[in-house]
């Protein structure tokens, strides 16, 4: 909430993901199913012409694979 409050104050697009797991979901296929829903970060990097900054919270830490591969910038 408050980080989204931060980027649009400054006049940022925010873009929200949300999680759906399978109950019994182990790390692993939770850490994949967040990997997964992130890979579209490439079309929003050629959509808008920047790299766009990952921000994560809890479960949204496990992107941070993503982001390190693809050299984006990361919280």
């Amino acid at each position: 909430m408050y980080s989204r409050l931060a980027i649009t104050r400054r006049g940022g697009a925010v873009r929200p993901v949300s999680w759906q797991f399978a109950l019994g979901a182990d790390f692993a296929e939770r850490r994949a199913d967040v990997a997964a829903q992130v890979e579209s970060i490439d079309e929003l990097t050629a959509a808008v012409g920047s790299a766009p900054l990952l921000i994560g919270k809890s479960l949204g830490s496990l992107a941070a694979p993503v982001a390190a591969a693809r050299g984006l910038p990361a919280v």
